[in-house]
């Protein structure tokens, strides 16, 4: 079935649970305009998720007007979009039946005021920047003629919407258009625009178009939100400040990241690394002062359990405020609606708990409120997404019997999810990657000289970690410094490294060698797909990385994965060498 097809299903679906529920139906209801105050030509709502799994799509009509009702209250994602307008992402948490109104301004692109090139692109070419056309430079336009395969032709535009990247292929809507035509099947928010120019003609004709960068909106203009409901304006008023704040937070510390090329030793590294962490703390502190401000003094019970969630997903705070974590294990309701909203995506209460959970410091309190969540909530999503984090937490506790008290759960009530595959390949019970199994067979050939093959049987008699991992992988880079440190520290006594690669390119892994950490021990390229990477996958069950693997000098594993993580790896290494 079609990614459209299957959308199309989920919305008759979400439509038809709505139909047979009127009676707990909640009207959504209000504007939709453009930045101007407008009505645009094309927008739409589309609700997403909830306590049951629903999509519900609603256009605004000629006035910009809107409606539609969801099933029950709880804790939904949504999407508002326009044609040449930004699209709106915010959470729409309903706690109550009454009916709820939203006066959105959208905001808009920020625009090139004098693009070098502009690209149309088609259906025929699945709106991709391959195999697009380039448009003539005019005096203030640029133009380009298409050819007509029916009575109509479908377009949109590349070039004209600022991007740090000079390969951006970011399309827009063009404004010469007989209409508009919205991509129902999304995804929202992406690299795509949600909709498309439509011109009509006659088959085989042409049709000229034409893109004039002073007729677009005025650039850069920001999104306004209102509703008769304080608690749901609120909600969506917190999400966007803390949005903000957080990727202020990491164009920040983006600014730092070149000063590391021009460190050359361990030690300047290291230096330079804690001088950055303590000005990152610090104006991350400055910047969030104001949250945890609000926090204190927010009366409304519902404000103030956002905030609490927002402030440690979004601002991710880097050390300390165990006790506003431990305040958010005990304020949250373990059945409250945010879970709903959190669950939305893949990972994002499964991570949110986690952070929680390590920030509170509190092993009691946090397994006893994922008990409860997993036990009571209402929202099939969130029992999941509270199941993967209990298994990993229980995982990395050494808590066999509660690991596998959840892993069967997750079995039992979610087998066919995303979750439960990512959990089965990496805690089934007949796993061939866990301690005092052989490590499988593998002949890996070295990436800095192809006549070495390291194999299981050419590296026994020594110690040895394999990590599996790339340079675009933060929590492998952050675990470089306690990989050289044991390395200097037992390599004498036999201890090696055996890295094995997922980049996409080797040069990305012989830059980062020679500009960030050297990695002074063996090495292997996968690269990021193909034969090389599935075999790895497969050989040494990767789910996802870092991935370690300690190996004895008999070829048994030692230990593995959250065995292995933080302080245990250098706890682990310290018994083997003591042993021997």
């Amino acid at each position: 079935m079609s990614r459209f097809n299957q959308f199309l299903l989920a919305t008759f679906l979400g439509l038809f649970a709505v139909a047979g529920s009127a009676e707990a139906q909640i009207r959504i209801h209000g504007s939709l305009l453009g930045a101007n105050g407008e009505s645009m030509p094309k927008a739409h709502v589309v609700v997403q998720d909830g306590p049951v799994d629903t999509t519900i799509v609603a256009a605004a009509d000629e006035r910009g007007r809107f409606s539609l009702r969801l099933p029950e209250s709880g804790g939904y994602g949504m999407y508002l979009t326009g044609a040449h307008h930004k699209t709106l992402e915010t959470p729409l948490i309903v706690t109550g039946t009454e009916p709820v109104e939203l006066r959105v301004r959208l905001g808009t692109h920020n625009y090139e005021k004098a693009p070098d090139s502009v690209w149309v692109t088609t259906a025929s070419n699945d709106y991709e920047k391959q195999g697009a056309t380039l448009m003539q430079k005019e005096r203030e336009a640029f133009s380009a003629t298409l050819p007509l395969d029916a009575d109509s032709v479908t377009y949109q535009i590349i070039g004209i919407r600022k991007s740090l990247s000079p390969r951006s292929t970011y399309t827009l809507s063009g404004m010469e258009a007989d209409r508009y035509a919205f991509n129902e099947s999304g995804p929202f928010r992406d690299a795509r625009s949600d909709y498309v120019s439509v011109l009509e003609g006659s088959e085989g004709s042409t049709v000229e178009v034409r893109v004039r960068p002073g007729e677009l909106p005025s650039s850069g203009q920001k999104p306004a939100v209102q509703s008769n409901n304080q608690t749901v304006e609120g909600i969506i008023s917190v999400y966007r400040k803390t949005e903000a704040m957080e990727k202020r937070i990491g164009k920040k510390n983006r600014t730092y990241r070149p000063l590391f090329k021009n460190a050359s030793t361990d030690a300047e590294r290291k230096a330079l690394r804690d001088s950055v962490q303590q000005i990152m703390r610090q104006f991350t502190d400055s910047l969030t002062a104001p949250i945890r401000q609000r926090i204190e003094r927010e009366d409304n019970p519902v404000l103030r359990q956002w905030l609490l969630l927002r402030y440690f997903d979004e601002l991710n705070p880097p050390d300390g405020d165990s006790l506003l974590a431990r305040r958010a294990l005990q304020e949250v309701p373990p059945t409250s609606p945010f879970w709903s909203y959190e669950a939305w995506s893949q990972v994002g209460a499964s991570n949110l708990i986690a952070k929680l959970a390590w920030k509170a410091n509190a092993p009691e309190l946090a397994n006893s409120y994922i008990e409860t969540v997993i036990q009571e909530h209402p929202d099939p999503d969130v029992r999941r997404h509270f199941l993967d984090r209990a298994i990993k937490m229980a995982a990395n506790a050494g808590d066999e019997k509660r690991k596998m008290r959840y892993y069967g759960q997750m079995m039992n009530e979610f087998s066919d999810s995303w979750h439960a595959n990512q959990i089965e390949r990496k805690y089934a019970p007949d796993k061939d990657i866990r301690a005092g199994k052989p490590i499988p067979g593998y002949s890996l050939r070295s990436m800095g000289d192809s006549s070495i093959t390291y194999t299981d049987e050419s590296m026994k008699g020594s110690v040895y970690l394999i990590n599996t991992w790339a340079t675009w992988c933060g929590p492998c880079i952050a675990k470089m410094d306690e990989l050289h440190e044991a390395y200097e520290k037992y390599k004498d006594e036999g201890f090696d490294i055996l890295s094995i690669s997922l980049d996409e390119k080797r040069a990305d892994v012989k830059q980062f060698r020679e500009k960030r950490w050297p990695m002074p021990w063996k090495h292997h390229f996968a690269g990021f797909s193909g034969e090389g990477r599935a075999t790895i996958s497969e050989t040494f069950e990767v789910v996802g990385i870092p991935h370690p693997i300690l190996v004895g000098e008999n070829g048994q594993i030692i230990a593995a994965e959250d065995s292995l993580r933080g302080e245990k790896l250098s706890q682990t290494l310290e018994r083997v060498f003591e042993e021997n």
